[in-house]
């Protein structure tokens, strides 16, 4: 094959390809319509927001159980700890992480009662287990 022979062959695939790669598109096709919007879904009622805030008053008391199940395993283990150590700057550092703690545990406890009053602020919050 010649130079010249392979520049018309390559011309004539430039030329060939992009020609029936055109006549292959399909016409466009109508724009599909829109859909109606959504409704908008029916306003709860009075039972559903009773049933909520008790699934959520139940979330939380169930949180302060844990919690409370916690604090206690974290207290008996602290104190298992502090009957074995005779150092008195270890028995120190203990005392002070232990209360660091509980003061953790405590501001953990009314964050979880302020966000239940805010999200119900016609409900008590749920008693405290401490």
């Amino acid at each position: 094959m010649t130079n010249s022979s392979r520049k018309s062959l390559l011309l004539a695939g430039l030329v060939l390809v992009p020609a029936l790669a055109f006549a292959q598109v399909q016409p466009n096709a109508p724009a599909r319509p829109v859909p109606p919007p959504r409704p908008a879904p029916p306003a709860p009622t009075a039972a559903q927001h009773d049933w909520q805030r008790a699934v959520d008053r139940s979330a939380v008391e169930s949180r302060q159980r844990q919690d409370a199940l916690q604090s206690q395993l974290r207290q008996d283990s602290m104190n298992r700890q502090l009957n074995g150590v005779t150092d008195p700057n270890q028995r120190n550092q203990l005392t002070n992480a232990n209360q660091a703690q509980q003061q953790l545990d405590r501001a953990r406890q009314e964050d979880n009662a302020r966000r239940y009053q805010e999200q119900h602020p016609n409900q008590p919050p749920p008693a405290t287990t401490r």
